[in-house]
């Protein structure tokens, strides 16, 4: 078969059903890519090599990835024949190799996914510390005054004051400011939006002092959030792009350490008073939270170009000054 040589911008790939196919949803998806790849990443041209089938039909379009040097790398044409060979059947398939030849488009992308989840981070910290403010105003004002809990409740509002300084100290080091995200974002938001009917601003302390099945229903979705935060950093440092940056592993393994001392006081208050830790629901409602924040809002953020970021900390309103925080075994503040 003699390809038919052209010339685009993307990573290599073996496309089948061909580009050829506009309207069919591969053929959309494989564009799709192809454009991001142009205007992002900013890679070496390539050849295009459509090779056709016994009935003149094109079969399958492989891109190959070229660079300035070529004698360096196989011709587009090898790769081609290779990946024809290798993938015969009706599939997509994307092959990347591009830490070698493209080490900016790997250092974008690292770049990239850390501060949007730093980004997240530091909101939802900020939102945590902000919203525990509410809860210890119901506590203060329900009688009789449990000492044992608030003083739980208020060591939990400083180590989410911390944590949201580790994050905000991170960003400093690297000398850029976070990403514009809002209460879209926010776990707790989402959470208390749909178990309460409204936003934790608009929350009526009143309610929650008066009625005992509001205040433990706020206790447990406060108890799944940190339960949920608790299962993320675990996942996170496992990660190997977390894992490629020294500092962000110490801020995750001090979020791990205290997140156990966080769930545990709403959880005991609920068995004290012969209460259920969660139901089905609100655990369902949970998982789905994270789902749609994971699969759908995070690469929304990740692929929009022109994403705005922060001109002003979250806490430039708050009473309480930032401080310097040191971390554990660390020789300078974070």
């Amino acid at each position: 078969m003699t390809p038919e040589v052209g010339s685009l911008t993307a990573p290599r790939m073996l496309l089948s059903p061909p580009l050829a196919y506009r309207h069919t949803p591969r053929a959309i998806i494989a564009t799709a890519l192809i454009r991001a790849c142009r205007t992002s990443l900013r890679l070496q041209p390539i050849n295009v090599h459509r090779f056709a089938s016994r009935r003149g039909r094109p079969r399958a379009i492989a891109l190959g990835c070229s660079t300035r040097q070529p004698e360096q790398s196989r011709s587009g044409a090898q790769v081609a024949d290779n990946l024809v060979r290798e993938h015969p059947s009706n599939t997509v398939i994307v092959d990347i190799p591009l830490a070698s030849r493209h080490p900016h488009m790997i250092q974008w992308f690292r770049r990239r996914y850390l501060e949007l989840l730093g980004s997240i981070y530091v909101y939802n910290e900020h939102r945590g510390y902000t919203a525990i403010d509410r809860v210890i105003e119901a506590i203060k004002a329900r009688t009789p005054l449990d000492p044992c809990f608030l003083s739980a409740i208020e060591k939990h509002r400083a180590d989410e004051r911390k944590h949201y300084e580790m994050f905000r100290r991170w960003f400093q080091l690297r000398g850029v400011m976070p990403f514009s995200v809002d209460r879209t974002c926010g776990h707790i938001d989402r959470f208390v939006e749909i178990m309460f009917g409204s936003s934790i601003d608009d929350l009526d302390t009143t309610d929650l002092v008066e009625r005992d099945a509001l205040f433990e229903r706020l206790c447990r979705v406060i108890a799944l959030t940190e339960r949920r935060g608790y299962q993320q950093v675990e996942t996170l440092l496992r990660h190997p792009i977390v894992r490629g940056d020294a500092t962000l592993m110490r801020i995750f393994r001090i979020i791990r350490r205290d997140e156990p001392s966080h769930w545990a006081p709403y959880e005991a208050w609920l068995e004290r008073r012969s209460v259920h830790r969660s139901t089905w629901w609100e655990r369902c409602i949970d998982g789905f939270i994270h789902s749609e924040l994971l699969f759908l809002k995070l690469p929304i953020l990740f692929l929009t170009p022109q994403l705005k970021r922060r001109t002003a900390w979250c806490d430039a309103n708050d009473a309480t000054a930032p401080t310097a925080i040191t971390l554990a075994g660390a020789g300078a503040p974070l």
